[in-house]
């Protein structure tokens, strides 16, 4: 996304009874791409994962929390570099009508795409999900998560 681009997009749309209608899409886009601020998934969604949380907070979301498991040392995305594993989830809030979103990073490593390109899947959360990306990478995310985390405060 270009500057002008995301700009653009940040504007109110109008419904068939002309009332103001929210991006809620583009919100949630805009936080699953920003979670992609990690050394591992490398300079050109670092730059896009910085503009998304521009965006957001143009939209008056803040970044009420960061949940994180650290899973040792993994090659980058592009396979170019030894980095940190980090699996990643974010809490987006927006105080003016108390609207949140809850966005997962997902695969930034080589090791993260094994776990996509393994066919064994599970059923959790009432999803199939690859097995190695449920079991390794989102429930240890969801294991730091609590009722009190994600209410309104």
């Amino acid at each position: 996304m270009r500057g002008g681009m995301l700009r653009s997009a940040t504007r109110s749309t109008f419904s068939a009874a002309g009332s103001v209608r929210e991006p809620k899409d583009l919100h949630a886009a805009w936080a699953s791409l920003a979670a992609y601020d990690s050394k591992a998934a490398g300079a050109f969604l670092n730059d896009k994962a910085d503009r998304a949380k521009a965006a957001l907070n143009a939209a008056g979301f803040e970044l009420a929390r960061e949940f994180a498991v650290h899973g040792g040392k993994a090659l980058s995305f592009d396979g170019t570099q030894e980095v940190d594993e980090t699996d990643a989830a974010y809490l987006w809030l927006r105080q003016a009508d108390g609207r949140s979103l809850l966005a997962f990073r997902g695969s930034d490593t080589q090791e993260d795409l094994q776990h996509v390109r393994k066919p064994s899947t599970c059923f959790m959360y009432g999803h199939y999900l690859h097995a190695g990306v449920a079991e390794r990478e989102f429930a240890p995310l969801v294991g730091l998560m609590s009722a009190g985390d994600l209410s309104s405060r």
